[in-house]
């Protein structure tokens, strides 16, 4: 016998949806799956529950998607975007089972533009991270083999140690002293790579506290040779969680973006954890929300400094440190590739390399026409042209040529 409410005392207590979405600030994938459940809950309150949205920069998405794909398998692997979306704790699927889930039942209407609130959103979380926590950014441009692949922006805890901190944001800024151009000389596989210069001057400096643990990939924490001896110059970027250095090394910063650029680091080939190719910090510097360009960026502008940021000028005209197109087009270490973060527009633009790769792997359909004949010239072979003899061979003469014909193509082939 079903019982009618008016019979109870008190009300039976409602029950709600709730969403949870998880994913990548700059994926316009995420921010579509954001603005929606965040409709839903606007339109029907009394169905749908506040929902739960985690935002993260690509480190944590990497860490995140790799843990969940352990333990669930299957489902994780099947996600296209970098954005999971779970109804009532059970994972959902991507924006696509989104969409599905909800044009099945409900009718919204979106006016939204992704790619706009995504950049919003992005500035909002940097900005949080300065004005809010008091915390700096910083980044490092790294080049392997005299070729700039990238960047990597880090957050210092100076609110947790601050007399460390300082002493690396002013490595990173200085140009005397500092970490531009200094080398990652060791890589140790599956712990660490260790960074800065050997004939950097030493600053007499504590270890300042243990406060931050070593806890997950991408910890910044400085070098020693003892506690308190050498503390001031070179340091450490973890590779794995590492909690023997938790009370040896003192950690004070995090990688939050740029974790394809470690990836690239960390398969470098080594001797002795000596790496075999060259890699150097190029550029170095305050990561900021108005940045100001310094002498050496502005001489190498064409045009000059002051068109630059014309509105008349699109966007896609002007490389920022982690440009995609900079990187594909094969620029090397010149004076034009070492160009700070340019403002707001330019913000969505910082995160191409990483939403490229997700494009030509998950989504090879996206690719535009001009990637794709881009890519048709690359994949077809080059033929060369043969002049016919103008008189018969002898078979000496004709094995002679064979031979030569191998050579070049072995030589342009295998070993360019």
């Amino acid at each position: 016998m079903v019982l009618d409410n008016e019979l109870f005392l008190y009300n039976r207590r409602r029950v709600y949806i709730k969403f949870k979405v998880v994913g990548l600030i700059p994926s316009a994938h995420f921010q579509k799956c954001r603005f929606l459940v965040e409709k839903l809950y606007a339109s029907y309150p009394k169905i749908f529950a506040k929902p739960e949205i985690r935002n993260m920069l690509n480190l944590d998405w990497d860490e995140y998607l790799t843990k969940m794909k352990r333990r669930h398998g299957k489902p994780y692997y099947l996600l296209q975007a970098p954005v999971a979306v779970y109804l009532d704790g059970e994972l959902l699927g991507d924006d696509r089972a989104l969409l599905y889930y909800i044009t099945k039942k409900y009718t919204l209407e979106v006016d939204m533009d992704a790619e706009d609130i995504a950049e919003k959103e992005l500035i909002k979380y940097f900005t949080d991270i300065i004005q809010r926590q008091k915390r700096k950014l910083v980044y490092l441009t790294i080049a392997i083999d005299e070729h700039v692949v990238g960047s990597m922006l880090f957050v210092l805890y100076n609110d947790v140690v601050p007399i460390t901190c300082e002493n690396f944001f002013n490595r990173c800024t200085e140009k005397s002293q500092g970490y531009k151009g200094t080398r990652i000389h060791r890589i140790a596989k599956y712990s660490w790579v260790q960074c800065g210069g050997f004939d950097l001057q030493h600053i007499h400096m504590p270890c300042e506290n243990y406060a931050v643990p070593h806890n997950r990939r991408g910890v910044l924490s400085m070098c020693n040779k003892r506690r308190h001896e050498d503390n001031s110059t070179q340091f450490y970027i973890t590779l794995e969680p590492a909690s023997w250095m938790d009370y040896n090394y003192v950690a004070f910063g995090q990688l939050i973006q740029g974790a394809e650029i470690l990836n690239l680091i960390e398969k470098v080939s080594t001797y002795y954890e000596s790496p075999v190719r060259k890699i150097e910090i190029t550029n170095c510097g305050e990561f900021s929300l108005c940045p100001q360009p310094d002498e050496d960026y502005i001489a190498a502008l064409n045009p000059p400094f002051e068109t630059l940021f014309n509105l008349e000028i699109k966007g896609d005209d002007v490389d920022s440190i982690l440009s995609w197109t900079g990187y594909k087009s094969g620029k090397y270490c010149l004076k034009t590739d070492l160009k700070p973060y340019l403002p707001f527009t330019r913000y969505s633009r910082m995160f191409d390399s990483y939403f490229k790769e997700i494009e030509v792997h998950q989504h090879p359909e996206a690719i535009d026409d001009i990637q794709r004949l881009e890519l048709e010239k690359i994949a077809e072979p080059i033929e060369e042209e043969v002049e016919p003899p103008e008189k018969e061979m002898t078979v000496d003469q004709l094995r002679e040529q064979m031979f030569a014909a191998s050579r070049t193509f072995y030589v342009k082939h295998v070993i360019m």
